[in-house]
């Protein structure tokens, strides 16, 4: 490449780069508007920003004690991750005095618009049951949920309208038609969840698609919560709804936490810049502008990609991506070295040495990416989001070792006059 080009180049780049920066890190006035950064568009876990405390205890009239608490943890965390919490504690209160095994439960997560409804669902008691009848508010039973749904899941329709879809079995499909024949005028339909209505809508055979009932809902998260409880029916307990307590908890970690995780990307940053810089020279320079891209991108992917909350394992996630980014710039320039020091040209032994380098990076990215992909699939909480966070960073990590910093080596070189001197590099026997 011409120098003249090189320059010009290398110049755009580095001021979008820069522009990136400003707009990453830097809040500032725009007319009568304040920009607030990427940073702060970032959506934040409740243990590092803080969010709320929901307390419920058991309702007087509960029938039973509770005799495994764990169970009953297990099964509200398997409800408030259905419902998209990634990060949240569930603790058991227990009267150790009265040796009572009534247990309250304590939630703490990061407060959303729909944390009341969430919470009824989460907690809701009773069996799912399904009525119809010519009344609006129908009272003649139809059937019970076992062995009557199939399976209950969730359809994205357009931006205004979601769907729980609702397939039964043969036995439920026949029972609901038979119910719906015996009816001239405008069948109802009612699903309930013990005291609690669910679904209540009018229903004809064009409804029905294959056994499916599609119940339409204008939010996403109405959607989702009726899927949760038809799936997955009440708790064994009743717990007292009426009479739960809801109050603001500060970040897990202290009200600093959001701005030390920062401070420790950033160093961490800084470090690998400095290391690559003693280490091997003018490549410094060239880690330096793919790292910023790394961290930029990645940075950016937390707001890109929808439904990310990030917590403490994120940022641990993304620590761990950029050691690995890090880790494929080492292998390209030990590769490039190994090439000079045979006797090739500094242009072939860049050449050669990106694309020895092609297999060892990829492979490493893989298995980290892959490594990702299964804890996504197999945790939850802090762990799910780190995997999230570290699983976007191995992918980029990838495209920044093989395409942007050979893109930043081929417009640097040609500005050098020795490129050997400025990559530190050396004959075999030297």
């Amino acid at each position: 490449m011409k120098k003249g080009k090189a320059i010009t180049l290398l110049s755009v780049v580095c001021a979008l780069l820069a522009v990136l920066l400003a707009m990453t890190f830097v809040r500032f006035s725009v007319g009568v508007k304040d920009y607030n950064s990427i940073i702060g568009a970032i959506e934040l876990g409740y243990d590092m920003e803080g969010g709320t405390a929901y307390t419920v205890s058991l309702a007087k009239d509960n029938k039973e004690d509770v005799e495994d608490i764990n169970k009953v943890l297990n099964t509200l965390g398997s409800r408030l991750d259905a419902l998209g919490y990634d990060c949240y504690s569930l603790t058991a209160l227990k009267d150790v005095k009265s040796g009572s095994k009534d247990y309250a439960i304590k939630v703490e997560t990061k407060k959303t618009d729909t944390f009341s409804a969430d919470m009824e669902a989460v907690f809701a008691y009773g069996k799912v049951e399904f009525y119809g009848g010519s009344s609006s508010n129908p009272t003649t039973k139809i059937m019970d949920k076992e062995n009557a749904v199939a399976k209950c899941y969730y359809v994205s329709g357009d931006s205004t309208t979601h769907y729980a879809a609702i397939e039964f079995t043969d036995y439920g499909y026949n029972a609901l038609k038979e119910a719906m024949d015996a009816e001239s005028g405008t069948f109802y339909f009612k699903i309930a969840l013990g005291d609690n209505t669910i679904l209540n809508s009018s229903l004809d055979s064009n409804g029905i698609q294959n056994k499916t009932v599609y119940a339409s809902s204008s939010a996403k998260a109405d959607a989702e919560r009726i899927v949760l409880q038809i799936s997955t029916g009440g708790l064994a307990y009743k717990y007292d709804l009426e009479k739960a307590v809801s109050y603001d908890v500060p970040a897990a970690f202290g009200e600093n936490t959001a701005l030390y995780s920062l401070v420790a990307v950033v160093s961490l940053v800084v470090c690998a810049i400095v290391f690559f810089a003693v280490k091997y020279k003018g490549y410094g320079l060239i880690a330096t502008l793919s790292l910023l891209f790394f961290i930029l991108v990645e940075t950016a992917m937390l707001i890109a990609v929808p439904g990310i909350t990030l917590n403490f394992g994120g940022v641990v996630g993304i620590l761990a991506a950029t050691v690995l980014a890090a880790d494929g710039l080492i292998i390209i320039i030990k590769r490039i070295d190994e090439e000079y020091a045979l006797g090739k040209t500094v242009k072939a032994a860049v050449s050669t040495g990106y694309k020895r380098s092609l297999f060892p990076v990829l492979g490493t990215n893989l298995f980290a990416g892959v490594a990702a992909l299964a804890l996504l699939f197999l945790t939850k909480g802090y762990v799910r989001v780190f995997a999230i966070t570290f699983g976007i960073g191995a992918v980029i990590s990838f495209f920044t070792a093989m395409l942007i910093a050979r893109m930043f080596t081929s417009l640097i070189l040609p500005l050098t006059k020795n490129p050997d001197n400025f990559l530190n590099l050396k004959r075999a026997g030297k």
